[in-house]
């Protein structure tokens, strides 16, 4: 470990227990009183008594899932490999009826406390979604 990274994650962990001492922030939780509301509808249909799919998801009816890309693998046909550390996604519509999947993500050097990094990855869907 290089002496700059410990001085850097050191004072950074200083100033963020600083600013916690002064802010109140990292106290003592109190619970939340229990809420006897339950949830709304949602527009796509219930989950009441639904159960989950082959991927272990519980889907309004008419929807289905698929597995698009697992972290530390490979994207379909391509020679990419989809990151571990996803923190984030999105999807952008295009023009031709098609989509964007938008994935923010980390890379860490579990090597060098400090030193890491990020990135952002997409996979581009025709309007049939291949």
């Amino acid at each position: 470990m290089h002496r700059r990274a410990v001085l850097r994650n050191g004072l950074a962990l200083g100033g963020t227990a600083v600013a916690s001492a002064i802010l109140g922030v990292g106290g003592p939780v109190s619970a939340a009183p229990a809420s006897s509301s339950s949830p709304a509808p949602g527009p796509y249909g219930s989950l009441e008594g639904r159960r989950p799919d082959g991927n272990g998801l519980v889907l309004p009816e008419g929807f289905s899932s698929r597995i698009v890309a697992v972290g530390g693998t490979g994207v379909g046909a391509t020679d990419y490999t989809w990151p571990l550390f996803p923190d984030g996604k999105g999807t952008v519509a295009t023009p031709d009826g098609g989509w964007i999947l938008a994935c923010n993500h980390e890379v860490f050097d579990f090597q060098t406390i400090g030193e890491s990094a990020g990135g952002a990855s997409s996979i581009r869907f025709d309007s049939d979604g291949s």
